[in-house]
């Protein structure tokens, strides 16, 4: 039986600050399939959800059910097919609102695979990329749905800076470029990414924005997997943390000597100016001893380093793993790192890739219950 979704077209433009023309949203009832998306406005959704869709026992989501027809969609949620207004600006700013059957986007769907077969046969060839390679068929197989390929034609953004982070993106083949947006808005490439490279790991993991701009030099394929399953084999994998954790030392090794940060004693800064998530990896990364004592709004705090690991983190007579899920959340702030000695017991017994990886879920947490109280209909 086919299942259905609400795609809405960007048609007319005129000043939205969001979209461009062409641009979808794709609602597949209740969600939104962020992947699918290109951007999601909260003001478009609330205008759809408030002319469009009346309420009934489908609206709940424990009673939903699949439809026999498109027609039988339309009329259960109270839908039409045509031009929907936004309902935030005064100038002409459209959508085209159209009924499709929700399609398998996955990776062996799109080459024409099916059965087990077919899954192997894509597996075989997602292990030849390097990042994957230390992945096992049997967790590929888990998370096949939630990879996607896409083309790009030359010139073309996959992910824009200041964008949220949504998903791990592969080089599969072609060849991107790491934009860099200057104070006066000037981009300047500052590196280049080949087949079989990966992007977009950094804001999964420590919940900021994307940092860098990437366009595709020339003609290009990528691989596209969810948050979710990133997550997934993250947990499952230490072998691909570990080189995720490689990845990732090199790009902000490369950050901070754009910057002219020099880590080691006496190293001071602002938390606006470097993240707290991307301060620790990289005292983490470069195998650092000390102290690191954060000053905010919200308070003081110290964390404690032994050749990189985390030992212990102390806010007022608080200590251990809750401290690090707080200090997650303090964006404004002045720092220090203090190389020295100190005799202290260790409490926290993760490294700092799964104590992100846990904060990032609980952040994600409390997003969901803030947005089931805000859409509460």
């Amino acid at each position: 039986m086919p299942e259905y979704q609400v795609v809405l077209t960007a048609k007319k433009t005129g000043c939205c600050p969001l979209y461009k023309p062409g641009d979808k949203v794709v609602v597949n009832l209740p969600e939104v399939d962020l992947t699918a998306s290109d951007k999601v406005c909260a003001f478009l959704l609330a205008g759809l959800l408030q002319k469009c869709l009346g309420y009934s026992p489908n609206m709940l989501c424990e009673k939903q059910e699949s439809f026999i027809s498109k027609d039988e969609f339309m009329a259960e949620f109270h839908l039409e097919e045509g031009t929907i207004s936004c309902p935030r600006v005064s100038t002409d700013v459209s959508f085209d609102l159209s009924i499709e059957e929700k399609r398998d986007e996955s990776i062996v769907a799109q080459q024409q695979l099916s059965g087990h077969e077919g899954k192997q046969q894509v597996i075989s060839q997602l292990q030849k990329i390097p990042v994957l390679a230390v992945v096992s068929a049997d967790q590929l197989y888990d998370v096949l749905s939630q990879i996607r390929l896409k083309k790009y034609p030359a010139s073309a953004d996959i992910i824009q800076k200041g964008q949220p982070g949504r998903n791990f993106y592969i080089v599969y083949d072609g060849e991107v470029e790491v934009f860099q947006t200057e104070k006066d808005g000037k981009e300047s490439i500052i590196s280049n990414l080949q087949k079989g490279e990966c992007f977009g790991e950094m804001s999964l993991l420590t919940g900021d924005p994307i940092a860098n701009t990437i366009r595709t030099a020339t003609e290009s394929s990528i691989l596209t997997m969810t948050r979710e399953a990133f997550r997934t084999l993250m947990d499952s994998t230490p072998d691909m943390r570990m080189v995720i954790n490689r990845l990732m030392a090199r790009r902000i090794k490369q950050t901070n000597e754009r910057m002219g940060l020099v880590i080691g004693s006496g190293m001071v800064g602002q938390l606006q100016a470097i993240g707290f998530p991307d301060l620790v990896q990289t005292l983490s990364l470069t195998e650092c001893n000390g102290i690191l004592h954060v000053q905010s709004k919200h308070g003081d705090g110290e964390m404690f380093f032994l050749q990189g690991q985390p030992i212990d983190i102390v806010i007022g007579e608080e200590s251990g793993a809750e401290c690090f899920y707080t200090m997650l959340n303090w964006k404004e702030g002045k720092f220090r790192f203090e190389e020295t000695e100190f005799d202290r017991p260790q409490k926290i017994m993760y490294g700092i890739t799964e104590l992100l990886l846990e904060g990032m879920r609980r952040i994600d947490e409390e997003t969901r219950k803030w947005e089931s109280k805000d859409f509460n209909f």
